[in-house]
């Protein structure tokens, strides 16, 4: 079944996107940082006011995504409001400082996620090995990785984004193709790649 997420940089704007039939909201501030942690503010009224599932990203800071003590405290922190909130789900990623998944710290991201569906953001695009980091994010149960198979912008990473989807073989995390896409793209580069959107989501906001 094809499935359409929309990253939203505001509660008007996750409003708006249900209304045009989106299935999935990935709820951030600070567009100019790529993407940052909502308001508590942001999150209640979403939860008050967005009736499909919202995302929220959990990320601290703009910049790497390799995180000190306390930036990593505070993603945890946040991850566990956002649970007791009752989203369906959150969007993180840790690095190492050699650009590898840091696995001891997404453990607890896993760990504090408890049922919430985990996305690996595009941190992945900054990874060092890319199949070694999809296997190592299998492992983890995350449910999808977005990434724009580590180019400027997911047209350019196609061939990367095919091999991904081609490893998983339909098992472990869905790939989710994001940046700079929008329909006219999907209909027809998609399409002739991955044969159908069964397993795979389009992001068709406005880049980050």
């Amino acid at each position: 079944m094809t499935k359409l997420e929309i990253c939203c940089y505001s509660v008007d704007c996750a409003q708006i996107a249900e209304k045009a039939g989106a299935d999935r909201i990935e709820l951030c501030c600070g567009q100019s940082e790529g993407g940052l942690t909502p308001s508590i503010g942001a999150l209640m009224q979403a939860r008050e006011t967005v009736t499909i599932p919202v995302h929220p990203i959990v990320r601290p800071r703009g910049g790497d995504f390799c995180y000190s003590d306390n930036d990593f405290a505070i993603i945890k922190n946040d991850i566990a409001r956002i649970r007791d909130m009752g989203f369906a789900g959150v969007v993180v990623g840790v690095l190492d400082i050699d650009g590898h998944i840091d696995m001891r710290r997404m453990r607890e991201i896993m760990s504090v996620s408890g049922s919430l569906a985990v996305t690996f953001h595009r941190a992945f695009d900054m990874c060092q090995n890319p199949m070694i980091a999809l296997q190592q994010l299998a492992d983890l149960n995350v449910a999808r990785i977005l990434t724009s198979g580590q180019q400027q912008n997911a047209e350019l990473g196609l061939a990367l984004l095919k091999d991904l989807v081609a490893a998983t073989q339909g098992q472990g995390p869905i790939i989710m193709a994001g940046r700079g896409f929008v329909s006219l793209i999907c209909r027809n580069l998609l399409m002739p790649v991955f044969g159908s959107f069964t397993a795979l989501l389009v992001e068709l906001c406005r880049q980050r």
